[in-house]
Parts: C-alpha cells; sequence; structure tokens
C-alpha cells in the first residue's frame, strides 16, 4: 500500500481552505480562524456563492470569475473543484498547498450524501492531485442558530493528529462533528453508512404541456449500520472515515473473473 508520510511538521505546512456554503459562510471563516496560529500560512480560495448539492462538478460550459478579496483570499464564481483546481494549476502554481481543508460545512456529510457533497468534491479533487486533504461537517442542531462548538472545540487536534499519520495516497477524511460530543473518546473511525430510502418531490406548478417540480426533503431509514458514520455521529462521536477516490470493487471484479 502506497502512503502519503508526513514530510514536515503541520507548523511548517501552507494550507489551502474551501467549502461549499460559499466566501463568507460562518463555518469557513471558524475553520480560517482556528487554523491560522496553527500553520505558516493559510490561503482561502472558496466559492462566491453557496454551492452545496454540487457534489464532484466542475464549471466547463462558461468563464469562471475569480475576485482577489485580499492578501491570500480569493472568491470564485464556481464550484468547490473549481476552486481547487484554479488553486492548483493557476493561483498557487509555484507553491502548492501541503495540505487542503474543506468546510467546516453546515449539517453532516454522511453516508450516501458524500457523493451530493461538494464539501467532500473539493477533498476529493485534492486527492486526485495528491495533495492530502480533509473534509468537515457539522451535525446541526434543533435551534435556528447553528451552535458551532463541537467543531471548534474539536476541528484543531483533529487537523493535528490526521495530518501526523502516513497517509494512504488516494484517500481523503471525511470528518463530522455531532452536534453535541457525548461519545468515550470523542473519536471513531468509521464506514461509510447507507441511509436513504428517497426523496420528497413538491409540484411547484402546472401550466399547459410542463411541470415544475422542487426536490426537497431526503427520506431516510431510521435504521442504520454498527460501526458506520451515522451511528458514530448519533451515538455523539466525531466520525472520521477515510474515503478512496478508486471506486473499483476489487472483490466483486475479482469474482466475475472467476
Amino acid at each position: 500500500m502506497q502512503s502519503l508520510s508526513n514530510h514536515k511538521n503541520l507548523k511548517d505546512c501552507r494550507i489551502l481552505i474551501t467549502n461549499d456554503d460559499g466566501y463568507d459562510a460562518d463555518g469557513i471563516k471558524l475553520l480560517t480562524e482556528i487554523t491560522e496560529p496553527m500553520v505558516k500560512e493559510v490561503w482561502v480560495i472558496a466559492p462566491l456563492e453557496e454551492s452545496s448539492g454540487s457534489g464532484h462538478s466542475l464549471t466547463v460550459r462558461r468563464n469562471i470569475d475569480v475576485v482577489q478579496m485580499s492578501d491570500r483570499r480569493f472568491s470564485v464564481d464556481g464550484t468547490p473543484t473549481d476552486c481547487v483546481i484554479l488553486a492548483l494549476n493557476q493561483i498557487m502554481k509555484s507553491f502548492r498547498p501541503d495540505l487542503v481543508l474543506s468546510g467546516i460545512n453546515r449539517g453532516v456529510n454522511i453516508a450516501e450524501d458524500i457523493t451530493y457533497s461538494g464539501t467532500v468534491g473539493a477533498a476529493y479533487e485534492a486527492t486526485i492531485a495528491g495533495v492530502r486533504a480533509i473534509a468537515f461537517s457539522q451535525e446541526l442542531s434543533t435551534t435556528t442558530k447553528i451552535d458551532w462548538s463541537s467543531a471548534r472545540d474539536n476541528v484543531g487536534a483533529v487537523i493535528k493528529g490526521l495530518y501526523s499519520k502516513d497517509w494512504k495516497h488516494d484517500c481523503l477524511f471525511n470528518v463530522n462533528f455531532p452536534k453535541q460530543i457525548t461519545g468515550a473518546g470523542q473519536i471513531k473511525f468509521s464506514s461509510q453508512g447507507r441511509h436513504k430510502q428517497g426523496d420528497e418531490i413538491a409540484l411547484i406548478s402546472n401550466s399547459l404541456g410542463k411541470k415544475s417540480y422542487r426536490i426537497g426533503a431526503v427520506k431516510l431509514n431510521k435504521s442504520f449500520q454498527e460501526n458506520s458514520d451515522i451511528e458514530a455521529v448519533r451515538n455523539g462521536f466525531i466520525s472520521v472515515t477515510p474515503i478512496s477516490i478508486n471506486h473499483t470493487d476489487t472483490v466483486f471484479k475479482n469474482s466475475l473473473e472467476k
């Protein structure tokens, strides 16, 4: 198994931060605030507007506008994947980051949700380019105001702990903070779960020859698998899931060959 060894101390690292909630989102501001004292240099290159649900999509049918907001701060009129591609191949081409952090997302990205998530999509793109990447998300509370304390109190320690490890070359880490940490030991390394049963679809208008729909809430299965990211978050643990960018089901492939 190939791995990415820790080639320098975290305090000497250059970090790129992005997200899918938009350049002005509270989560990315919090992640930047916590990370800056920990490392040599932080760059923020994030979507101008919210890009939730964009997954690993990129913009190919129009130009992408980039505005420099301040020193090492850029807003991009595109997707989180666009942000990483532009950062690594243009804006930071001569001084690539040692680590890409994506988030902190409003709401968890667990189970099948990771395929929709622009937060995970950005980390996925960085991993393709050979740069270590971590996606961060936090579970929402029932109140209208988000309590970020779960992520705020722990994200720094999670970054330090994961960065100190040798990483498999084609893997990213997907980290989800529960709204309140109650699990003993706090961190649980978990597998990607399954929880989607369907989608709520609303008919918005019905004119002659045309119907307009809106995709609403996801219908979730109340049961969940043991040792999954769903179980970890529900039980008050910080869920850490290694995600491979190689989608091949090797066991199934080998059985077909036989």
